[in-house]
């Protein structure tokens, strides 16, 4: 089942649920109340209370991101060293900063190439923020090879500039694409970087970074770390420094 018809199921689940509980509350039906006669109420429901129905919905939206968040949260304890701890990890900002803010990303996600200059420009802002940078492949083989592009180009000491040419680039970045950036890189050795796109190294480092991010229960692309907070999606440069000063602020707490 595809992406699309999975999104379009949990939509109809959550509605269904919201129109239940509004039914339910209202006293209309009862556990008797046969199949037919509840569609039959369900859809004189939506028509008529429109607004309950979205107040529901909201509630039960607000629901699920809470436990979401909360197991995130839990499974964070233990995954602290695989997060912030991995040497091979790419790293932007101040290395030996105080608050680390852990990126998972994909070279052809939009919202991933809107974030790039945001990161770059929170660690200006902010001279103590260490950001860690962890691929997240999900939208398909391109992607992974860019990862390993990146990847294999760090080995060079080149990896800056083959991950800002990657989130700048407006071309397809499929295998063609991506060895033509390439060789726009100053001292950067093509056979080589084709050679270490190969290696039993990366391909292992891109598996670990996947099971990752799925135990935190992140599956889309960007999504954050930052401290003991799971944040999904793209944000604003002044929401993530206020993140990052909150975290801050809670780490000195209780240190």
């Amino acid at each position: 089942m595809d992406t699309k018809n999975i999104i379009s199921l949990s939509a109809a689940f959550l509605i269904g649920t919201a129109v239940t509980v509004v039914l339910l509350k209202s006293g209309v039906v009862s556990g008797t109340t046969s199949d037919a006669h509840v569609k039959e109420l369900a859809l004189q429901a939506i028509q008529e209370n429109p607004k309950a129905i979205g107040e529901s919905l909201q509630k039960l939206l607000t629901l699920q991101e809470d436990e979401a968040q909360e197991k995130a949260t839990e499974a964070l304890t233990g995954l602290q060293d695989d997060l912030t701890g991995d040497s091979t990890d790419p790293v932007i900002g101040n290395p030996n900063g105080d608050v680390t803010v852990v990126e998972f990303f994909d070279y052809r996600c939009g919202y991933c190439k809107r974030m790039t200059p945001v990161l770059f420009e929170v660690v200006k802002a902010d001279r103590n923020v260490r950001v860690v940078l962890k691929d997240f492949p999900i939208l398909g083989p391109n992607s992974e090879l860019a990862a390993k592009a990146a990847l294999a180009a760090k080995e060079q000491g080149k990896y800056k500039e083959m991950h800002n040419a990657l989130m700048e680039s407006k071309t397809n970045l499929d295998k063609t694409g991506i060895l033509a950036i390439a060789t726009t890189i100053k001292g950067l050795n093509v056979n080589k970087l084709k050679k270490d796109m190969d290696s039993a190294a990366i391909e292992s480092k891109l598996k670990k970074n996947v099971e990752l991010a799925l135990s935190l229960n992140i599956t889309g692309t960007p999504g954050f770390i930052v401290g003991d907070k799971v944040a999904p999606g793209a944000m604003s440069k002044e929401q993530l420094l206020e993140l990052i000063d909150t975290t801050r602020k809670t780490q000195k707490k209780t240190s």
